[in-house]
Order: structure tokens, then sequence, then C-alpha cells
């Protein structure tokens, strides 16, 4: 009995190792557990840096609450029941600024680290238990702004275009307020195919951290699906465009209209469509007469 009435200590030494015991308990005779409890007592092994598990390292915001979680593992890569391990917990930010962590050890062989990132962009989480590195330590994670994220795709190489010339196009990443936000371009990627055909190269360089313009030149006619990615994952549904040898304009002719025998020249990325979401795009009408000269057309006419 401990303190008061009711409330009991009960100590007891296992005398052999690698043995499950039953523990039960009785009050006035009779059982009061549903069953016994099984315990196990032995050797705890060592945890091995190298088969720990990390997990979570992904959705991380600025000044919002992070964490991920440490798994360990004994050299037989079976997680460990127990707690007690050491982990040492290095964050480091734009310019080597580190961050604080806090681990937490749940004592079931998890840990959870605790952190606030404070700034946008790159982040390296360095993991390490009595000196050896945990699993492919160190990670490099990204802290995404409070805001949601949305992508700016613009330029002519997302419509239709020619063949041996190169079609070029732009990746803006900002926030819902239109601030851009300063990823790294290798965390953006960009596959351009055409059926049953090997990807084209594709130049992707970063013109900002946050604006990337991406170059691409086909040698084949055909119709070629664009497919952006960041962090691995789509950010639009694929982009058909269709290459040619000559750039097409669509061409109206109108007889017997105002403009006699003419023609309506409309043309640009304005007609391809399904690629802008907040952005402006353009396209070009040419009015000409049957001696392909423009015609004077008032704008007010024109809808």
């Amino acid at each position: 009995q401990r303190s008061q009435p009711g409330d009991f200590l009960v100590k007891y030494s296992p005398t052999k190792d690698d043995v499950t015991y039953l523990v039960n308990i009785a009050l006035g005779g009779r059982e009061v557990l549903l069953k016994p409890v099984s315990v196990y007592f032995g050797t705890v092994p060592d945890t091995d840096a190298t088969k720990c598990d990390v997990t979570g390292l992904r959705g991380f915001r600025v000044n919002q609450p992070a964490m991920f979680k440490i798994i360990a593992k004994d050299k037989d890569n079976k997680q460990k029941k127990f707690g007690g391990d050491k982990f040492d917990v290095k964050l480091l930010g734009h310019g080597n600024v580190e961050f604080p962590a806090q681990v937490i050890d749940l004592n079931d062989g998890e840990y959870n680290v605790q952190f606030k990132p404070t700034e946008v962009g790159r982040l390296q989480i360095s993991l390490a238990l009595e000196g050896s590195l945990v699993a492919k330590s160190p990670y490099t994670v990204f802290v995404l702004p409070a805001l949601a994220i949305q992508y700016q795709l613009a330029g002519n190489g997302l419509h239709d275009g020619v063949i041996k010339k190169p079609q070029l196009f732009t990746v803006r990443v900002e926030d819902t307020n239109h601030k851009i936000v300063p990823l790294p371009g290798e965390v953006v990627s960009v596959s351009i195919q055409a059926q049953d055909e090997s990807p084209l190269p594709v130049t992707l360089s970063t013109v900002e951290p946050g604006l990337f313009s991406v170059s691409y030149t086909a040698d084949k006619p055909g119709l070629y699906l664009i497919k952006p990615s960041v962090f691995g994952l789509p950010i639009t549904a694929p982009i058909m465009v269709k290459l040619t040898e000559n750039e097409d304009v669509l061409t109206l002719s109108l007889p017997g209209l105002c403009l006699g025998n003419g023609t309506i020249q409309v043309g640009g990325p304005g007609i391809g469509g399904g690629y802008f979401s907040s952005r402006p795009v353009a396209l070009y009408i040419h009015f000409k007469d049957d001696h392909d000269e423009f015609s004077e057309v008032k704008p007010s006419d024109v809808e």
C-alpha cells in the first residue's frame, strides 16, 4: 500500500530473460482482470540508425507547427517496442539558419519531432543517433507559404506551334495573393512526349526562385502532351499541343460581307485556350481585303 487506501505499488523481479510472464490481479480471491496481462522480459536490442524510418517529411508551412516521425528499428529491421534513444536533430534553413526542434519519446519505438519553420524555402533535416546518421539523412524538404500555392503557366509553348523551332513557356509559383513563392528549380519537372515516342529533351531554367523558363524543340510533327509537376505531383491536367511543319493560322473567308471577298486570319496563344486561370492571354485578328491588304475596321465593330 502506498500513500492512501486503495493505492498500491507492486514490485517483482523477473528471474529469466526472453520469457513472457502472465500477470493477474485478484481481490478477495477473485480475479478482477478479464484475462492475464502478458509481459515480456528480455534483452532490449540496440537501435540501428541505418534501419530507422522517417515519415511525414512534407506539407510544412511557414510559421505553423510542424512535425515528423522517427521510427526506431533494430539490426533485423524490426521496430523497437521501447523508447530511450537519444536522437540528435538539426534543422538548417536558408543561410544555414538553425531552427530549434523538440524530440518527444513515445516510449514505443516512435519519436515525434516538433518544430516551427519561420521562413519559406529549402530546409535541411539532419538526424543522428550516437554519431551515426539516421537512414537517408540528411533530408532536404521545402517549407511552403502559409497561403495555398497556385501555379501560373504562360507562353506560346503551351499552344500549337511548329517543329524544329524552340517552343517556350514559363511556370510561376505563387500564393493566393499572387506573391511569388521562392521554390528552387530542383522541385520542378516537365515531361513532353508524343504518343509512342521517347520524351523530348527539356531545358528548364530558373529565372528567379519561383519563376522558371521551359524550352523544348520537336523534330517530328504530331500531338505532344506537356506534363508539368512540382514536388513530383502534377500541377495541371496534361496539356496537348499540335506541332506541324508550318504554323497553323485560322483563315475565314467572308464573301459578300462588309469586306467584300476579304478574309479574317486569327492566330496566337489566345485561340488555344484552357491554360490560363487568372492571367491575360492574347490572340491576333487580321482583317484582309481581296488584295491581301489590311482592311480598315473600327474596334467598336469587333466583338
